[in-house]
This record gives structure tokens, sequence and C-alpha cells, in this order.
């Protein structure tokens, strides 16, 4: 079961960028719909994160479920994993959820578009103020590389392979209106040098940056441990064996039936006796002297039916099989955490 999980999230976390990556080079970058707009940015970026949230639910699940019917066997217990949900309530949950923990994350939903070149990038975080003589003392020169190195090229993402960052004026000196202020974003070599042709002839460029991945474009299993916990717990109760009293009077009624079918009369109560850990009280000094072994032995017979019945046995191995569900699920959460929590220390800086 952890080998399963495991496997389906490795498919959801490659899904999830894959499907970011092909909306900005299909979708957004032919409608030239860029990062830098300021309301249509985030909600567009909100419904990309939410659909490829949906899609790599989806990829997860479709991997769960191959993975048991090929390993499955006939005898094997049903688990919460042969009922994953794909109706579209649950999806929806699946794409929220992906939404928040891409927030949780320190994800900013418009940097998930293309960037515009000429424009303020999608992976804009920090910036310098810009001075009018371009004087860059050697502590912000410094200071500057340090935030390059973290975040990256502003306008593609690119960070692991540049060794020197660019000071890009935002908004560009030839676009910037008299008098509005300007700040340097880091940038790499190759998007400054578009920059510079595309600025002079006034044309639009568009930066796709799929293969620039953050922590935010981790995606985490939670609607998987969402529908496990869901499963678990809304199952009904495994019902419990009647208590000794209920017990005692189901059998004593059961027996005065069955002895007045043959015709005789008694009274029960009175006497004990010890059957399976299960106390039976039974009248037998009213019982004709005859019948004593007899009904004895049909009671015997009857607690023995009732703890060895396919019912009883089949609630007995529920039970097993939903605890041991439970404790899967606890570890594979428990493991979640410990990933998280590595991921997290990895990429402090991010």
């Amino acid at each position: 079961m952890v080998e399963e999980v495991l496997t389906a999230s490795v498919v959801g976390s490659l899904a999830f960028p894959v499907a970011l990556g092909l909306q900005q080079r299909f979708l957004y970058a032919p409608l030239r719909i860029t990062s830098d707009r300021r309301i249509a940015g985030p909600l567009l970026g909100l419904g990309s994160v939410f659909l490829s949230g949906c899609c790599a639910s989806l990829a997860a699940i479709a991997t769960l479920k191959a993975h048991r019917t090929i390993t499955k066997s006939p005898n094997d217990e049903k688990t919460w994993l042969d009922e994953l949900p794909t109706d579209w309530q649950n999806l929806i949950a699946c794409g929220l959820g992906s939404a928040l923990v891409f927030r949780i994350l320190t994800g900013r939903y418009h940097s998930v578009l293309p960037s515009n070149i000429a424009k303020r990038g999608a992976f804009a975080r920090v910036s310098i103020p810009a001075r009018r003589n371009n004087a860059f003392s050697p502590s912000a020169r410094e200071r500057f590389h340090k935030i390059g190195k973290k975040h990256g090229c502003h306008t593609c993402g690119r960070k692991w392979r540049v060794n020197k960052f660019h000071r890009d004026h935002q908004p560009p000196t030839a676009l910037a209106r008299e008098g509005e202020k300007q700040v340097y974003y880091p940038q790499c070599a190759k998007c400054s040098a578009q920059q510079g042709g595309v600025v002079s002839q006034r044309t639009i460029q568009i930066v796709t940056h799929g293969t620039s991945l953050r922590l935010y474009h981790l995606w985490m299993p939670v609607p998987l441990a969402w529908f496990g916990l869901r499963y678990l717990y809304a199952k009904e109760p495994v019902a419990e064996h009647s208590s000794s009293d209920e017990l005692t009077s189901r059998l004593e009624s059961e027996t005065i039936e069955k002895s007045r079918d043959e015709g005789e009369e008694f009274e029960s109560g009175g006497n004990k006796i010890d059957i399976n850990r299960e106390v039976v009280t039974v009248n037998k000094n009213k019982f004709f002297e005859d019948q004593t072994n007899k009904a004895v032995q049909e009671t015997l017979c009857d607690v023995r039916d009732a703890y060895e019945s396919p019912r009883e046995r089949n609630e007995i191995a529920a039970e097993i099989q939903s605890k041991s569900d439970i404790e899967n699920l606890h570890f594979i959460i428990r493991i979640m955490a410990v990933a998280a929590v590595v991921i997290v220390w990895i990429f402090r800086t991010d």
C-alpha cells in the first residue's frame, strides 16, 4: 500500500509542473497573456494552478487504480484505494487543495503565467532602487548578486547556471514616464540581450519558463490523504458482539420456542453455564431430566454458530482491515510530513 501511494505521488508531482508548462506554452503565450497583468494575472494563474492540480490528482488516482488492477489478487481485501472517486465534486476539492498548497509554499498565482520580456517578470520578488547615475557600491553589488542567486532571473527564472546577473531597469528607461521611479531586478544575460531589441522596436516578446521550477511547483498528495481519511472514518463502525444479557435473553427465547414446539413446558432463569466466555443463564432444574443434555447441546451449537457465522467472520476481518488501513495511512501521512520538512529545509533560500 505504501509503495502504491508513493508511486502515485511521484506521478502526480511530475504531472503538476508539466500541466502548468503546457498551459503556458499552448494557451497563454499564443493569447499574449503575461504575468504583469495586475488583475487578470492572479486570477488566470489561480485557474491554471487549479486545473493543473485536478490533472495531477487524476494522474495519481489513475496510477493507483492501474497498479491495483495489475497487482491485486482475487483474495485481497477491499481497501480505500479501490474506491477513489473521480467525480467532478471531488476533482474540485483536489484543485482547491492544490491551489492552497501552492500558496502555502509561497507561490504567487501570477508567477505560473509567461513573462513579457519588457515588463516585470513572473519571478520578480525583491528589487533594489535604481539611481540616476547607475552607481553601485560593492555592498549593493553583492546584495544584488545574492538576490539573483536566491530568486533567479525575474523574466525566465534561471539561476543555477548564471554566473552574473544584469541590472534590469523596471520599467525600462525607454518606456518610463518622466519622474517615474525605477528599480533593479536581476536578469540573465540572454534575457537582457533580447530585451534591448524588443524595447527599441516597441514589440512584445513572450518568455515561457516551464522548466524553471521552484518549491511551490511541488505537488503534495493531499487529495489522496483526504480520500483515505474520509473513506476510513466515514465507514460505519463494526457491530460489536452482543452483551451477555442480550445473548442470554436471545438464547433463552430460542430454547423456549424450540421446547414449546416439542410440547414441553419449562421456565428459564437460575443456574449458570459458562460457554465460550459468555454466561448463559438456563434453569435446568425445571427441564425434564431427559431433555437437559439436549438443551445444553443446542445452546452450545447456538453460541458456536453465533460466533463462527460467516457474517461475524466478515465483520471481524473488515475491522482488522480497517485498522490496518488506518495505520498505513497514518504512516504515509508521517512520511509526507517529514518529506515536506526536508524539502522546505533544502529550498529554504528559495
